[in-house]
């Protein structure tokens, strides 16, 4: 199939990239360092991947993901979205983040409410 052939081709596959990750490791300290990871796009009715500047991917630059995308060679390789288009459909999607954390168990995820 061309999934199973995707690297031979030329081709990263995109779900590599849900998790934030560092794509860019500059020589020189003076350079920012790169990341990229899963964000939503097409008015939330599409999942990309985004290039950002810090390592929570919440910063995002504006540049090509391709743009930093290497074999071991250094040949320059594209982005594959078919994967990544099989685990969403053409509705809308939730891009809200979810914070799984509740320190005290109350349901609150450690939002503070000031008695009044």
């Amino acid at each position: 199939t061309k999934i199973d052939n995707m690297e031979e081709n030329g081709y990263i596959d995109a779900t590599e990239f849900i998790e934030c990750q560092m794509i860019y490791d500059p020589e020189d300290d003076s350079k920012s360092a790169y990341y990229a990871g899963a964000m939503c796009g097409g008015y939330g009715t599409k999942i990309k991947i985004g290039v950002f500047e810090d390592e929570m991917c919440s910063q995002l630059t504006g540049n090509d993901i391709e743009d930093y995308l290497v074999d071991g060679d250094g040949v320059t390789m594209k982005l594959s979205h078919a994967l990544l288009k099989s685990v969403y459909s053409d509705s809308c999607i939730s891009c809200k983040q979810v914070d799984d954390y509740d320190e005290d168990g109350d349901g609150d995820n450690g939002d503070y409410q000031a008695d009044e």
